[in-house]
């Protein structure tokens, strides 16, 4: 809480907030919070979010202070999604300040996706599902986009970059990338990818003996000699022979040896090259990978006998090794996005030419309800309650607001029970046609 020796601080109480790692899919939630000011009527409401990557505001309002619970309508749409959601909540007076976090939960509200139409991968080598949102419709354009990925300069950090290809010049620079949490805003979209560190899937033999070799296949550090691994998400086999076929890498105090066998990258068709150290009863491999015109240590493949059986019993001519891996996101994947603007314009058509008043909720109420609206564009809108005989009683808009779905509290404490009637009037230029009119009717019951 931030405050000052001449201010009293704001308040906010939430009275039902949203269970620990409880899923949630609304578009629209409820709160029914508690907010006051010692000195101030008029207090400011403020929602955050943070999925990985800091605090971002995506939904502010104007409450008044009140001494009695007070329902709010919070847009879970307009922020993004993660499966580590945390919610922040903040009450300012305009001098001081007062926050509540929600325990983290996880957000899934639903997207606009892009088709492949739209976006696709150029280069795809990850076998991780990628998506790509609309965030915000009046920003979209029809641009070409490369979306990148740098998986090799930090071990275990993944980033991604944006590259408009119309413009010459990156949207996204760098990006840090959180698996199962929807990107920052660029240029109007959002990506959202279920990442995974690339790791060992499955192994298994074809043997002429019918032998299931023990085997080992991970990514293994040596520090001693300034050795590091990156995960190659690249599926390998080993086939033996007969005859010489290969000779591994002098590296590293190794020596160079000829070899009955050639390990293959079936991703990509290649041969790999290789340091061997084979003893008397295991045999280890370490991997090489070629990344920008220079070789990196990737994995480390040890082979030993089968279990129960002598030591000296390696596989022989007409074995072969698989090796399939779990790929993440890596340097080998590009998205290509373009034509956005186009791809939706036929959503755009069928927004509502007109706003959408939505009932109240609830109705019938006691003493507080929401109502809540969409407007298709941003325009000057004005909501007022009437009661039976025509009497306005209040006026709860009177502004600019942007397009999107707007909620705002009407709280009847003062009122007597019956029928009331909200009117939304939203003028509108982009239409050409000026002020469009909805009015509902709603019961307060005391």
């Amino acid at each position: 809480m931030i405050d000052n020796e001449q201010n009293g601080a704001p308040f906010i109480q939430i009275a039902d907030p949203i269970e620990s790692g409880l899923l949630v899919t609304d578009s629209i939630i409820t709160f029914h919070i508690l907010a006051g000011d010692p000195e101030t009527a008029l207090l400011q409401l403020q929602c955050w979010a943070d999925v990985g990557y800091g605090f971002v505001q995506f939904h502010s309002q104007n409450i008044t202070s009140d001494s009695t619970f007070q329902t709010i309508v919070v847009p879970l749409s307009q922020a993004p999604n993660g499966d580590k959601f945390i919610l922040k909540t903040i009450i300012s007076d305009n001098n001081s300040t007062y926050e509540v976090i929600n325990e983290p939960f996880s957000k899934h509200t639903q997207k606009k996706i892009l088709t492949t139409t739209n976006a696709q991968f150029k280069n795809r080598n990850t076998t991780v599902p990628v998506q790509i949102n609309v965030a915000e419709r009046n920003k979209v354009t029809n641009d070409l986009y490369y979306i990148t990925f740098n998986d090799t300069t930090s071990y275990h950090e993944k980033r991604f970059s944006v590259y408009n290809v119309s413009q010459g010049k990156y949207t996204v620079d760098n990006e840090l990338l959180y698996t199962k949490a929807e990107t920052k805003p660029f240029d109007g979209l959002t990506m959202y990818a279920e990442d995974v560190q690339t790791t060992m899937d499955s192994l298994f033999w074809k043997s002429v003996n019918n032998y299931q070799y023990r085997t080992s296949f991970s990514t293994v550090d040596i520090p001693s000699i300034d050795l590091y691994a990156y995960p190659n998400p690249s599926d390998y086999k080993i086939i033996y022979y007969d005859h010489v076929v290969d000779t591994s890498l002098s590296r590293f105090g190794a020596t160079a040896v000829p070899v009955t066998y050639s390990i293959i990258n079936s991703s990509t068709n290649e041969k790999i090259k290789f340091i061997a150290d084979e003893g008397t009863s295991y045999l280890q491999r370490f991997l090489f990978v070629k990344i920008e015109n220079s070789e990196r240590y990737t994995w480390s493949l040890i082979i030993q006998p089968p279990f129960g059986k002598a030591e000296n019993i390696l596989p022989v001519a007409g074995d072969t090794f698989y090796i399939v891996t779990k790929k993440g996101l890596s340097f080998r994947d590009t998205i290509e996005v373009k034509n956005v603007a186009l791809g939706i314009s036929d959503l755009r058509n069928s927004l509502p030419q007109s706003m959408v008043l939505y009932q109240n909720y609830p109705n019938p109420f006691n003493p507080a309800t929401v109502i809540s609206y969409q407007l298709p564009a941003a325009g000057i809108v004005r909501l007022k309650i009437f009661d039976m005989l025509g009497r306005e009683i209040a006026v709860l808009v009177n502004e600019e607001q942007n397009a999107g779905i707007q909620s705002v509290v009407w709280n009847a404490a003062n009122c007597a029970s019956g029928i009331y009637f909200y009117r939304l009037e939203a003028a509108n230029n982009s239409f050409g046609s000026g002020t469009f009119v909805d009015v509902k009717k709603m019961l307060l019951l005391k």
